[in-house]
């Protein structure tokens, strides 16, 4: 007889004993949990109720939803990696349907419908999970610990120091966008006045959801709660796709996160020669994050769908196109670039099935169709097409980045501007800039992916899951699917340019791929004792060479906000999100009452902190807005009438800021701005205080210590 009880036949106090140490894990890894919250925000009863949360509303109904997936014979180990990024998944669909039907009540459906989908999984299955035994706690434990930390490595670079404001401006950034979430769908862009967010923004739902739940401040849970809990979904689902998909020891699916989330901000090397800042990105976008775990689940479900490529179950061919299709739809949401990168690996496949079985791949070209047709699903929710403002329209296709990378204005990458200072032609810059950022998304496993490549097999037949339980034939489709959305990511990139450097979206996909075929050949290496040939021994030494040099890039400031926060962090006094607005100015748009309102911003200089004093005004208050910086840097490409009323308000706005640099208050240009709105819409302007003069007809409604607040004439 097995030392572990398994069979759901067994008695009831052996099948408890053998739940114990389960039992035992889980709760430590609860506790991490918690402490992770706290060290990004010690207020004890918001990190509660948002861990509350979280186990309620994402785990419980993620443990079923891996079940389901992976089937009964998976181990808990495999379905605990799974179950935190299927359950954010699986709240973000409810959260989706119940956003623009009106549905409150569908969300809060999930936990009873979690517990019995999971109970009537456990019962129906032929075998029950292989529990952990006690000595298999401490390896659980120090997993946990591992994710902990990973999702605290992006927030601690931004609490290690914010020079500028410029991180709290970009967290209020999303705040504003949950709270034009907060009005319905489509939701209106709380920065410019007449528009609807075409945007990605599935990762904000979660966010709305989880404060209508916890009451837990927007600022708070957008800002530090927020990107810690999808930074850890994120990290889960990299080692859950290296141990499920690739079959990867636990060692090598752990070091698959290095390349990908141990990278403290933007640094020399990593960020600014590889172009890797995915922690960096998440944090302040969140949605990186979210889409990161969205593409993993997807490169799982279709190695370990039952039925996806065997058929071992009625139904499956049916069930994988369907997920294919919610997970693109979400994944729109999550990030627009996450579904043509799945759409061309998923393509690959279908074109390998196509070469290897000499006839039409009917279940491969199924999938395909399935994750276009969610791809249009989500541009129409989430990005409005039709609404006048392309949220996609200010992407170009280049055709190739040479030009751009050497470009003076490209301040992101170094390599190019070294390489051209050196008397480098700038098209030969330009080319190996490039060629070093697409090796680089591997980070220190580059030397060993020609042997995680190797690993390829074309997957025809055959159990998946092989005599292990963990690779066979399967490894071959991951790998197929891993190295096409690496050369998606990395061709996309090579194509395309975009503001603020979104096209760097695309390469995420390529980091985690590209990590994860690392991983698998450096394990490959390993088991294969590669160092008793010249090649192998080679990869491993630069393997070695390069995690040193990985190590020295994780920035100071953010490994000694983490050393210093380890155990004192937990007792601190809970710091406010927005330190750079003062609660007097804070106070002025509480004064706006009006529902249909609108608030002109005028700076007197437009830097980040007035960015950051100004969005989280908006953001706090929930008031429409009208700011310089959305008028300058439009979230799309607006056409017809919109487009030219934007372009009349932008024109305007550039005037009062020449104005307002001057000292004097822009009072004529914010009497045209108003006069651009509704008449019927009450109007405000927001000024700073050290602006001289007064508009016709505007009255002062309170002064702050940054600003004062006018009420314009006209308006209901």
């Amino acid at each position: 007889m097995p030392r572990t009880v398994t069979g759901t036949g067994a008695p009831r106090g052996e099948r408890g004993a053998a739940r114990a140490p389960l039992c035992a894990a889980l709760a430590l890894a609860i506790l991490l949990g918690f402490g992770a919250l706290m060290l990004a925000r010690p207020s004890a009863g918001e990190a509660g109720r948002v861990l509350l949360y979280v186990l309620l509303f994402n785990l419980l109904p993620g443990v079923a939803a891996a079940r389901l997936l992976l089937g009964p014979a998976r181990g808990a180990a495999d379905v605990a990696l799974l179950a935190l990024p299927a359950g954010i998944v699986a709240n973000l669909l409810a959260a989706v349907l119940a956003w623009p039907t009106g549905a409150s009540w569908l969300p809060w459906t999930l936990p009873p419908a979690g517990a019995a989908l999971l109970a009537m999984t456990i019962r129906r299955g032929r075998e029950g999970p292989r529990w952990p035994a006690w000595k298999d706690v401490p390896r659980w434990a120090g997993v946990a610990l591992l994710l902990a930390v990973t999702s605290l490595v992006g927030m601690a670079n931004v609490l290690a120091g914010d020079p500028g404001d410029a991180f709290s401006f970009h967290s209020a950034f999303q705040a504003i966008i949950v709270r034009g979430l907060e009005r319905g769908w489509p939701a209106p862009n709380l920065l410019l006045p007449d528009t609807n967010w075409s945007y990605n923004h599935a990762a904000h739902l979660w966010v709305l959801g989880a404060a209508r739940v916890t009451g837990v401040p927007v600022d708070a849970l957008v800002a530090r709660y927020g990107p810690v809990v999808l930074a850890g979904a994120a990290a889960a689902g990299l080692v859950a796709a290296g141990r499920i998909a690739l079959g990867l020891p636990g060692w090598a699916a752990a070091l698959a996160l290095g390349p990908v989330f141990w990278v403290a901000g933007i640094p020399a090397v990593l960020g600014q020669v590889f172009g890797t800042f995915v922690p960096f990105s998440g944090v302040l976008l969140l949605s990186p994050f979210l889409a990161l775990a969205v593409f993993l689940i997807a490169v799982i479900a279709v190695v370990e769908w039952p039925g996806g490529d065997s058929g071992e179950q009625s139904g499956g061919r049916y069930g994988l196109p369907l997920l294919l299709f919610a997970l693109c739809f979400l994944g729109t949401g999550a990030r627009a670039a996450l579904p043509p990168v799945l759409i061309c690996a998923l393509g690959l496949r279908a074109a390998v099935a196509l070469w290897t079985r000499r006839t039409v791949p009917w279940r491969e070209t199924a999938d395909v169709a399935a994750a276009i047709l969610g791809f249009a699903a989500g541009l129409w929710l989430f990005f409005r097409p039709d609404a006048g403002l392309n949220g996609l329209g200010f992407v170009q296709f280049n055709g190739h980045p040479f030009r751009y990378l050497t470009e003076p204005s490209q301040y992101l990458l170094t390599l190019p501007h070294l390489l051209t200072g050196a008397g480098l032609p700038a098209l030969a810059a330009g080319v190996i800039a490039f060629l070093v950022l697409a090796l680089g998304q591997a980070g220190f496993l580059a030397p060993a992916l020609p042997a995680g490549l190797a690993r390829y097999e074309d997957g025809r037949g055959g159990d998946r899951r092989g005599g292990d339980g963990r690779g066979g034939d399967g490894r071959g489709a991951a790998v197929l699917l891993l190295a096409g959305a690496a050369f998606a990511g990395i061709s996309a990139l090579f194509l395309t340019e975009a503001p603020g450097y979104s096209q760097f979206s695309f390469v995420h996909f390529a980091n985690a791929s590209l990590a994860l075929l690392g991983a698998l050949g450096l394990s490959r290496l390993v088991a294969d004792r590669g160092w008793r040939r010249p090649a192998g021994l080679a990869a491993l030494v630069s393997v070695a060479a390069l995690a040193v040099l990985h190590a020295g890039q994780f920035r100071g400031p953010a490994l000694d906000w983490l050393a210093a926060r380890a155990v004192p962090g937990l007792a601190a006094p809970v710091p406010p999100v927005a330190t750079c607005l003062d609660p007097a100015d804070a106070a002025l748009m509480e004064r706006v009452t009006e529902p249909r309102a609108v608030v002109i911003l005028i700076p007197r200089t437009p830097d980040g902190t007035f960015l950051c004093r100004t969005f989280w005004a908006v953001a706090r208050s929930g008031v429409q807005g009208m700011s310089h910086y959305a008028l300058t840097f439009v979230p799309g490409r607006a056409e017809g009438p919109l487009g030219r009323l934007l372009a009349e308000r932008g024109g305007i706005m550039t005037a009062a800021l020449a104005t307002a640099a001057g000292g004097a208050l822009p009072g004529a240009e914010m009497l045209r701005l108003r006069a651009t709105l509704d008449p019927a819409r009450p109007a405000y302007a927001l000024t700073d205080t050290s602006l001289v003069g007064v508009p016709d007809g505007a009255e002062v409604v309170a002064r702050g210590v940054a600003f004062t607040l006018w009420r314009l004439p006209g308006g209901g």
